[in-house]
């Protein structure tokens, strides 16, 4: 079953589309800078930004982002899944 629905995040309204329970298309600029907000990164980043790169990204960082994770997107992340990303486009991908 698929339907569509527009939501607030951040104050923001954004289409999104379920399919069968699970957000299936959502704008990924406004997940990217959902996460540059809850990693408290003041920067314009994109997709591309390297993880190791950034002074924000350390072992509490990875702990709010799977906190964050679980609390926004109901996903359940793990730190081999965090481990695997090396752009913060990675981490987005892990949400969608």
């Amino acid at each position: 079953m698929l339907a569509c629905s527009n939501v607030i995040l951040n104050n923001k309204e954004v289409r999104i589309s379920i399919f069968n329970g699970g957000i299936t298309n959502m704008d990924k600029k406004e997940i990217l800078k959902m996460i540059l907000d809850n990693l408290e990164i003041e920067d314009d980043l994109g997709f591309d930004a390297e993880l190791d790169k950034l002074e924000q990204w350390d072992s509490m960082a990875v702990i709010a982002f799977i906190a964050f994770a679980d609390d926004k997107f109901n996903k359940s992340i793990s730190v081999s899944n965090i481990k695997s990303c090396r752009t913060i486009g990675d981490l987005v991908d892990l949400l969608l």
